[in-house]
């Protein structure tokens, strides 16, 4: 009986935790919808996510790193000419009481050279370092690239 009651409990946690939309705190910042597209391969990893910074005075969001990635990267698509590309960014700003939105087409998240390849619906440990409030592990949910505007929403802030 006490096997089932902790299996039980395991598996309601993960579940909410799976399902919620609860932010992801780190010092005054609330991290919301932290996605990571299932890689096609073991090259690199998009990630996407919501930062809105409760503090008075503005963060940075400097890197990202992640026990199953060899590097991570910032990036923004840039127009050059009649073309997109994405080019590194050394932070993002994160201004007092406002929101920032890493979403596909702008500022995003890239980890490279996968060691392992996380699946759909799998939670993702990732760390996030800002410069005021520090680094902390973030749980990103695995998803599908078509899953990510569906459970962004399409109104989020940039």
């Amino acid at each position: 009986m006490g096997r089932f009651l902790a299996f039980l409990f395991v598996a309601v946690a993960a579940a909410c935790a799976e399902g919620s939309d609860s932010p992801q705190l780190i010092g005054d910042l609330a991290i919301s919808h932290p996605l990571l597209v299932e890689p096609v391969t073991p090259d690199a990893a998009s990630m996407y996510f919501t930062v809105t910074n409760h503090a008075v005075v503005e963060d940075t969001l400097l890197s990202v790193s992640a026990p199953f990635a060899s590097g991570g990267a910032i990036h923004d698509v840039v127009r050059d000419g009649d073309q997109m590309r994405m080019t590194p960014v050394a932070g993002v700003p994160i201004p007092p009481g406002a929101s920032v939105r890493l979403r596909p087409g702008g500022l995003h998240v890239m980890l490279m050279n996968l060691t392992r390849v996380p699946a759909r619906g799998e939670q993702a440990a990732v760390f996030l370092t800002f410069r005021l409030a520090g680094s902390d592990s973030v749980s990103f949910t695995v998803v599908g690239y078509a899953q990510v505007e569906e459970r962004m929403g399409k109104d989020h802030p940039r």
